[in-house]
């Protein structure tokens, strides 16, 4: 079962508060965060932060194993041998575009039994964040692809349980209203199936709260005089 909290985003900008699930941190277990809350107010800037540091995370490492070679060379049995640090590899997709993508490709392939094969293998990434669930087209047509999509990320943490991964939902829907939107899209037993695979790849749900940057960043650049809009 997942903890649910709440995160004041305009209160710490830098998202700080993340800090101790970084990807350097003690903590040895799969992360699996599950961030909601409404448009604009900074859920997407959030994923891409942590997208960036991986990055930085990453060329920090190549460097020093440039710089200082000696520090990664482990011995055994008298025998010394040189290693690599490990780089992490990150994978960023928006589930709005992906459905919409495969949507497109399944309906230039004739054989149904080959849809649920094409799941992509970033599925297996050490870092896994999809932007926008709930945005994507939810129907009968894409039920299969969103549920192997979530199953097969699902079953790759369970086959490598010594392997650290991280998967980071965004969406602007909570769990329990992803629930009611997928029972409204597809059915009861279905909407069960996928949301127990999501639930099952997290160990926080976490509602963001805070202003609609978008909508500041509009009143800011241009003020909005609010004397001259009429309705007929």
């Amino acid at each position: 079962m997942f903890k649910q909290q709440k995160f004041k985003v305009d209160q710490d900008l830098e998202y700080k508060k993340f800090d101790q699930i970084n990807l350097d941190s003690k903590i040895t277990k799969n992360i699996g965060l599950y961030i909601w809350g409404k448009p604009g107010v900074g859920k997407t800037t959030f994923l891409n932060k942590f997208k960036k540091d991986i990055h930085s995370r990453n060329n920090s490492l190549n460097k020093d194993y440039e710089l200082n070679p000696n520090k990664y060379v482990i011995e055994s049995n008298g025998i010394k041998y040189s290693y690599m640090p490990k780089m992490l590899n990150v994978h960023f997709c928006n589930m709005q575009q992906l459905v919409s993508d495969f949507k497109w490709n399944w309906n230039r392939d004739k054989d149904e039994s080959k849809k649920t094969n094409k799941i992509p293998n970033f599925v297996k990434a050490d870092v896994l964040l999809i932007d926008d669930l709930g945005a994507e087209h939810a129907h009968s047509s894409t039920y299969e692809y969103i549920y192997e999509l979530f199953n097969k990320r699902f079953d790759y943490i369970q086959k490598n349980k010594d392997k650290k991964m991280y998967t980071l939902i965004s969406s602007n829907f909570s769990i329990q209203e992803l629930t009611e939107k997928y029972i409204r899209c597809f059915d009861d037993i279905n909407a069960e199936r996928l949301i127990s695979r999501i639930s099952g790849l997290i160990n926080y749900e976490i509602n963001f709260i805070g202003i609609d940057k978008r909508w500041n960043e509009i009143k800011t650049d241009k003020e909005i005089d609010t004397e001259e809009l009429e309705f007929d």
